[in-house]
């Protein structure tokens, strides 16, 4: 009976310390499996393709607001004095949005860790808000 008693204990002893030392190996390693993880989802198919599209779509979404600011203009121009203040008004709201769209775009490219790795080489690695026009790939 004690042989057995001592059995059953040296059992539960030596599984809660294979229990405590798989905890350990997992904590110790966590790091290292975090990163292969990481690497792994960055650099899948899904992930490259949907990450370089993301530029140009960007990009393109910027001229987008520049075409619709030169139309606002143009109509601007020959328009009433009294629709004068409609038009400053949405010229101001496309104005916001291509700067908004600018920011997003510089703000993805300097993420060097994930997003930026896909940048397409034809197109500028940073965006000049400043700049009228914006020239997407070549």
């Amino acid at each position: 009976m004690k042989n057995n008693l001592l059995w059953i204990l040296g059992f539960i002893v030596a599984l809660m310390l294979l229990s405590f030392l798989g905890w350990g190996w997992m904590y110790l390693t966590a790091e290292i499996k975090g990163r292969a993880e990481a690497e792994r989802q960055i650099e899948s198919a899904p992930s490259r393709i949907a990450n370089y599209e993301h530029f140009y779509d960007l990009c393109a979404t910027i001229q987008g607001n520049e075409a619709a600011l030169a139309a606002q203009r143009a109509a601007m121009a020959t328009a009433p004095a009294d629709e004068q203040a409609r038009y400053r008004a949405n010229i101001a709201g496309i104005h916001a949005q291509r700067q908004r769209n600018i920011a997003r775009y510089n703000q993805d490219a300097s993420k060097s860790y994930t997003r930026a790795r896909f940048l397409g080489e034809d197109l500028p690695r940073r965006l000049d808000p400043n700049q009228e026009y914006t020239v997407c790939a070549n």
